[in-house]
């Protein structure tokens, strides 16, 4: 299995093989990802990257894209109305034409009393580019994903059962924030934020009242000097970053070392012990992993 995901201008590559006890990293890599739009992008991939289980048998690939390749919204509907027709309405009235012809939609109700969808739009281009990339070198792309969204069956190798209500945070560059919200693996709430002396709300999907609950969250753990959150509505915090400086990650696990959770995933499947966080983006590997025993 190849497994690729992308971070801004870089790419992380895993090989791996399934074993009786899970899967056996053979490699891993961070490489440049100077390629346009995934334009015979395996090209660049193997220049830098070479496999070691070259076999037919185990050519298959999961690729996760950076957010910013998609656009990501969502819209809410009146559940007496046939959930088809507003997703027809919402297609002529207000995508429009050149997006719904250049764009493949994918539409994810959110559980909850909202009756909201998010709605996640990518390129036929960039995606008939890497489809094209992957047949020229005999790959079969058995998932892809977002980052984030990606990340999420990382947190498997964390929480095996996964039978609790959960906060996932990315901590990306730029002081950018991502959260997903879980309950019983069942997606609530997702949110995105920009963060400098106070909680600046980028986008939010999902319950009202989750979002106001993971808004103080962050703003307690980012803003304030004492963690004093009185919530109760999440089990634990599972957190990564895409960045190199790790003083962010350490100053919000430290404010509730019980219930955060750093998702090092160097010592959890790359075998590299004492890495100081230097390898959690490949977290956002974590779609290869999908129905895989860790």
């Amino acid at each position: 299995m190849l497994s690729l995901s992308q971070t801004s201008n870089s790419l992380f590559c895993i090989e791996w093989i399934p074993t009786g006890i899970g899967p056996k990293v053979l490699k891993y890599k961070k490489i440049p990802a100077n390629f346009h739009r995934y334009n015979n992008f395996l090209d660049i991939v193997f220049n830098d990257f070479n496999i070691e289980n070259n076999d037919d048998i185990n050519k298959m690939i999961t690729l996760s894209l950076n957010i910013d390749d998609v656009c990501i919204t969502s819209f809410k509907y009146d559940p007496n109305i046939p959930l088809e027709e507003k997703i027809i309405w919402y297609e002529s009235f207000f995508l429009g034409k050149y997006i719904v012809d250049n764009h493949d939609i994918y539409y994810y109700p959110i559980v909850g009393d909202d009756c909201e969808v998010m709605v996640v739009y990518i390129s036929k281009e960039l995606k008939h580019n890497i489809l094209e990339s992957c047949n020229k070198h005999g790959y079969d792309l058995q998932h892809l994903t977002i980052d984030i969204f990606s990340a999420n069956h990382a947190v498997h190798m964390y929480n095996y059962s996964l039978n609790d209500n959960y906060v996932l945070w990315k901590i990306g560059k730029g002081k950018q924030h991502y959260l997903l919200y879980y309950e019983k693996a069942v997606l609530k709430s997702y949110l995105s934020f920009k963060n400098g002396n106070k909680i600046d709300l980028i986008q939010s999907i999902g319950n009202k009242s989750l979002r106001n609950n993971l808004i103080d969250l962050a703003d307690s753990l980012l803003n304030s000097k004492d963690f004093k959150f009185d919530y109760n509505f999440y089990d634990k915090i599972y957190l990564y970053q895409s960045k190199a400086n790790i003083e962010l990650l350490e100053k919000i696990s430290s404010k509730d070392k019980d219930n955060i959770i750093i998702m090092d995933i160097g010592s959890k499947l790359l075998n590299k012990k004492n890495s100081n966080y230097s390898l959690l983006t490949y977290n956002e590997n974590g779609n290869s992993l999908r129905g895989i025993d860790v």
